[in-house]
């Protein structure tokens, strides 16, 4: 959403309850990101076991489900709880949709108060707080 600011990138990638992610990416997952210009279609889903050795400034775990899973990035400046609903864990088409679409706006909100930030200048600490309070600021 941000373009790559400093000398890094985004990473998604899930702590699924299975013991290897899923063979493709859920199509609401699709279909959301596609109704907001982002192309996701010819993705694969990757475990966080592949990113798990990689360094990154931030670490966020977005819903209980992956909090659960306890990944651990020793590489990670900042790791941070998100705690948002799974909307996996919604059935039915329009209900699922309705979940997926929520979910997208709340780390769409997330992320664009993020990216306000002065990212470059932020002490880990500094970094930490304010991902929280940002997480609670938009929850409100």
């Amino acid at each position: 959403m941000g373009g790559v600011r400093g000398d890094g990138d985004a990473v998604a990638a899930g702590a699924v309850r299975r013991p290897r992610p899923v063979s493709r990416v859920n199509p609401y997952v699709i279909e959301i990101l596609g109704a907001h210009g982002i192309t996701w279609a010819y993705r694969t889903p990757i475990h966080i076991d592949a990113v798990a050795d990689e360094r990154f400034q931030l670490v966020p775990t977005v819903c209980d489900n992956a909090r659960d899973a306890r990944p651990y990035f020793p590489g990670a400046a900042v790791q941070v709880h998100c705690g948002l609903l799974d909307p996996t864990d919604e059935t039915g088409p329009t209900i699922a949709r309705r979940a997926f679409a929520a979910t997208y706006d709340a780390l769409a909100a997330r992320i664009d108060a993020l990216l306000a930030l002065p990212l470059e200048t932020l002490s880990t600490s500094e970094l930490r707080e304010q991902v929280q309070a940002i997480h609670t600021d938009v929850r409100a």
